[in-house]
């Protein structure tokens, strides 16, 4: 199980019921998305535009980026995310928001 008790700190507890280890530093801001397929490492993103997926090795700290995900269009958008992806890293889905308006000439008004 992983779960984070306090900003950027994130813990391990094993079903064992021995104590909670901090496995890593997350940035801030990040989000676990997953285990690994190997349950080494943890998958992470950030809400931005693009949203980095990483995945960061508990042993060692080591982080790899895995996808930039945005839609091919980042006009308005203003965040990426949340991001669900496979514990193999081989598929994902995400949403965005985006925000369009309209703007209006109006000329020849009294």
């Amino acid at each position: 199980m992983a779960s984070w008790f306090t900003a950027a700190q994130t813990r391990s507890a094993g079903l064992d019921g021995g104590q909670p280890r901090i496995i890593s530093k997350l940035a801030s801001g990040k989000e676990i998305i997953c285990w690994s397929a190997d349950s080494r490492a943890l998958l992470v993103f950030k809400y931005a535009v693009p949203s980095e997926v990483h995945r960061i090795e508990i042993a060692t700290g080591r982080r790899k980026l895995l996808a930039q995900l945005a839609p091919s269009d980042t006009a308005g958008v203003t965040v990426v995310g949340p991001v669900l992806m496979t514990p193999d890293a081989k598929s994902y889905v995400y949403d965005y928001s985006r925000n369009l308006s309209d703007l209006y000439v109006a000329t020849g008004l009294r």
